[in-house]
């Protein structure tokens, strides 16, 4: 900072014209409170807010005021933003988009042993349904690969790969469950379990959300503006509903009419809305799965090795995330809550201080995309935000969905 000013009120603050314009200055206005000017005004993390931006000086983070950040005028390396604050910890979001992934990888298994010289009969035994599959005498692996695939179900994501003396037969898929996988008279090695279709059996499951309104579903509005904009015109065409029911009414049907109790209970469409958004955590259980640090430790510490001898994640997403290593510090794939947080305040134009700082120095969190989380819902979903009706709901383990990483310091 290059030094602290004192001001009675906004009109002696404006008329001061000794205030430097190219250097970081604090200033306290009386009526108001404290304001920044000038450029890349350092303030200590006790004192950052949503919206501005953690970087990396001479190997330590620090944080810059979002008005006051100018690439162009200094060497530190931003590194992400704050997207909430509490009297004892700063959230923050990694800069950049980590692209699309899987929550869960497929069910791979390693097949060998086939007697191409003289042709053969095998019989694949999924859980207790037999495939059986013929290849006559001198066909190639290919040959194979396409008679198995013409012997498994169709449609629901099996696929098989010719490798060099075998075959890799997968499945992304999100049910049933495969339990066992045999191929008789040949040799059978699965390579990754079928954690698409499985609960991971070391997180926690939740089934729903907490509404403001204080019922609990299995989806709830995260971002206003988007879920606003959606269920008012796609929303539930329902009658004579209150204000427990689960689904969400459109606009149309929101009159004394047809929906007399939630006229009565809110007034106007826009009440509605807001009470049927994601309760948040300042309310006690409003929300369980706080721990996304806790969630992805626990998913990326189970890998497999695939038919290259290649070491990969059986849970992409989180490993993705965890991936990141700016700042030295420790990033993970967000829990539900911290999504829920995340989302809340992000603006359809994006003029809010979260999107305009990501947009100085990385990627903006895309509010009408969907995003994974690192919490699980049922045996073959996990939570995501949907960006497509702007309320936390579910998606398939094996959906291919954008990752974003975040952090937390305390103090």
């Amino acid at each position: 900072m290059e030094y602290i000013k004192n001001y009675e009120n906004q009109a002696a603050y404006n008329a001061d014209t000794t205030r430097p314009q190219d250097s970081s200055v604090v200033s306290n206005v009386e009526t108001l409170g404290v304001k920044y000017d000038g450029k890349n005004v350092f303030v200590p993390k006790e004192s950052a807010d949503v919206g501005d931006i953690v970087v990396v000086d001479n190997g330590e983070l620090r944080y810059i005021k979002l008005d006051t950040y100018d690439a162009a005028l200094t060497t530190v390396e931003p590194i992400g933003v704050v997207y909430y604050r509490t009297n004892g910890e700063i959230r923050v979001i990694y800069k950049a988009s980590l692209g699309n992934a899987q929550w869960a990888a497929p069910f791979r298994a390693k097949v060998e042993g086939f007697d191409l010289v003289n042709g053969g009969t095998h019989t694949i035994t999924v859980n207790s349904s037999a495939y059986p599959f013929t290849f006559s005498a001198g066909a190639s692996l290919a040959d194979v690969s396409a008679a198995i695939l013409a012997a498994l179900p169709t449609d629901v994501g099996w696929s098989v790969e010719t490798k060099v003396g075998y075959v890799v037969i997968q499945r992304s898929w999100y049910t049933p469950a495969i339990s066992t996988f045999t191929v008789s008279g040949l040799t059978a090695t699965i390579l990754n379990a079928d954690y698409q279709a499985q609960y991971t059996g070391f997180l926690t499951a939740y089934l729903n959300f907490m509404r403001e309104n204080g019922y609990s579903h299995a989806y709830a509005g995260a971002n206003y503006e988007r879920f606003l904009q959606y269920y008012e015109v796609s929303g539930s065409d329902a009658t004579g509903v209150d204000p427990s029911v689960y689904s969400v009414v459109k606009r149309s049907v929101f009159n004394e009419v047809d929906n007399p109790l939630l006229v009565s209970a809110y007034g106007t469409y826009e009440n509605y809305i807001l009470d049927n958004l994601v309760k948040m955590p300042y309310s006690k259980d409003a929300i369980a799965d706080n721990d996304g640090k806790s969630n992805t430790e626990k998913l990326i510490s189970y890998t497999y090795i695939d038919d290259d001898g290649v070491e990969k994640p059986s849970f992409p997403a989180a490993h993705a995330a965890s991936s990141v290593s700016a700042g030295n510090v420790n990033w993970w794939l967000p829990s539900a809550e911290e999504m829920a947080i995340l989302v809340r305040g992000v603006k359809l134009n994006y003029s809010d201080p979260l999107s305009r700082a990501l947009y100085k120095i990385g990627d903006r969190f895309a509010i009408t995309s969907t995003h994974w989380t690192s919490s699980e819902r049922l045996s073959n979903t996990s939570w995501v935000y949907n960006g497509g009706g702007g309320n936390m709901t579910s998606s398939y383990k094996g959906n291919s969905t954008v990752v974003r990483a975040v952090s937390a310091f305390y103090f």
